[in-house]
């Protein structure tokens, strides 16, 4: 038998650094061998089965998202560098509420931050550094423009840094917001034209966050939004200063979009995906806050802002009334002029 062992392949001879002996028992595949062999001197057989000296963790990428999956693949190598297969794996994860890794080497991210996932193979260990990406937007500059002609950028803010208006200056109150066309920018008037406002939310590396209207019922005034929308919230709820408290709207009870009723009664919307609206409703101030909308929560908000109301526009006093009846005739009866009477 021993004879025979320089015929063995390499990895099963004995003497060399990095192989173990194993006996024939204990490995199905080499016991085969070994009867075939075993005819010459009728003794056990020894084969050598490479030992695992180094496993390498293989991720497709260095970040998986919150509630998505990847997987990964643990590679053990022998002491010359060659892979080995057929070698049992254990998974296991550094922090289970960062990422959970089940026993094909499947990972689940669970919440943001930093975790390592390591694979262990006849007790050596390999692993790889993950980092779980929120499914939440952390917006770090909000921009607020008018919708109308001007196209008027409004307000700036910036995550520790508070408000300021487009020239930079800082800021406590939202500038003029009511953009008329051949009028330029007015002031927000109770019972006047509503202010209509786009809100723009950008990340820390400047990449824009997605939102808009997919689709929009003409008849239900129901809209489907992307996945983010803006909104904007006072933070005074019994405020009467702005068309406030938000109710549904009645032909669209489950759509995410937000109406309140004036006080005559008529409906308004306040947010429609990526742009609001302000609608005076009596003269004085409240602090609103701007939000990044996740389906049923908010994502991140602003510092308050202050929104001003004035007055609403008097009626322009005549300085002439004519009084005429309305038959055939058509005939003026009577002409009031100011300071003539």
């Amino acid at each position: 038998m021993r004879g025979l062992a320089k015929h063995a392949p390499q990895a099963w001879r004995s003497g060399i650094r990095g192989y173990r002996r194993v006996g024939a028992r204990s490995a199905p595949l080499l016991a085969l061998f070994g009867s075939l062999l075993g005819g010459c001197d009728g003794g056990s057989v020894t084969v050598e089965v490479a030992a695992v000296r180094s496993v390498i963790v293989d991720a497709p990428n260095s970040t998986v998202q919150e509630q998505e999956t990847m997987s990964l693949r643990a590679i053990p190598l022998d002491a010359e560098g060659r892979e080995l297969t057929g070698r049992t794996v254990t998974w296991s994860s550094s922090d289970t509420s960062r990422a959970t890794v089940n026993n094909e080497g499947v990972v689940t991210g669970v919440s943001a931050g930093p975790v390592t996932i390591r694979a262990r193979v006849e007790g050596v260990e390999g692993q790889a550094s993950l980092t779980v990406q929120s499914l939440h937007a952390d917006a770090a500059r909000v921009e607020v423009h008018t919708r109308g002609a001007a196209q008027a950028l409004l307000a700036v803010w910036i995550d520790g840094e508070g408000w300021e208006d487009a020239d930079g200056n800082s800021i406590q109150e939202l500038p003029d917001p009511v953009d008329v066309e051949g009028e330029g920018l007015l002031p927000l008037r109770a019972g006047d034209r509503n202010a209509s406002l786009t809100v723009r939310f950008f990340q820390a590396d400047g990449s824009e966050v997605e939102m808009g209207t997919i689709s929009r019922d003409d008849v239900t005034r129901a809209r489907q939004c992307t996945e983010y929308e803006a909104r904007y919230y006072p933070l005074d709820d019994n405020t009467n200063v702005l068309a406030w408290p938000n109710i549904r709207h009645p032909d669209g009870p489950t759509g995410p979009f937000q109406f309140a009723r004036r006080a005559n009664n008529d409906l308004v919307g306040i947010y429609h995906c990526d742009h609001i609206h302000l609608y005076g409703e009596a003269e004085g101030t409240v602090d609103i806050e701007f939000r990044l909308w996740l389906i049923d929560h908010s994502d991140m908000l602003t510092d308050p802002l202050r929104v001003r109301v004035e007055a609403g526009a008097r009626a322009p006093e005549p300085a002439r009334i004519g009084v005429q009846t309305r038959g055939a005739s058509q005939a003026m009866l009577g002409v009031w002029t100011e300071g003539q009477g």
